[in-house]
């Protein structure tokens, strides 16, 4: 493989593209890469809310760190959203352990801000004074 068609696959992975894609190499030989579709399996998903994400490498770093957490299937980071989406098995995965990791390498406005139905005492909460997002602090309690 050389360098445009690696740098194609890799462009084709990171941009979440979940098509095959077809690279032809200038000796003309075709390679074929497929893209993880996220979540495949279907697994319950969790949104977190990472205000202080602002680069790729803030984004591969959330990636790793919710990737490490029991009872994670799957990630997908979204930059622009400033979002993680995390699929996760409910009866292992806690959000605000999740959370609080997220908080200790210095992603500390990191918050829930959806759950999956019946996931074990992290549903976010909605503070009073907000308009309307939920949150959840690192210690899993609501803002008040």
């Amino acid at each position: 493989m050389n360098r445009f068609t690696s740098a194609a696959v890799i462009l084709a992975l990171a941009s979440g593209c979940t098509q095959t894609t077809t690279v032809t190499s200038t000796a003309g030989q075709a390679t074929v890469a497929t893209a993880a579709t996220f979540n495949a399996g279907g697994a319950p998903t969790i949104e977190i809310s990472v205000p202080e994400m602002v680069c790729e490498h803030c984004s591969q770093s959330v990636h790793e760190i919710l990737a490490k957490q029991p009872g994670v299937k799957d990630v997908k980071v979204t930059l622009e959203k400033k979002v993680a989406t995390v699929a996760v098995d409910e009866d292992e995965f806690h959000a605000d352990e999740a959370i609080a990791a997220l908080v200790d390498m210095q992603y500390k406005e990191a918050k829930l801000i959806s759950a999956a139905r019946g996931l074990k005492g992290d549903e976010p909460t909605r503070d009073p004074g907000d308009s309307g997002a939920p949150e959840h602090t690192a210690e899993g309690k609501a803002k008040s």
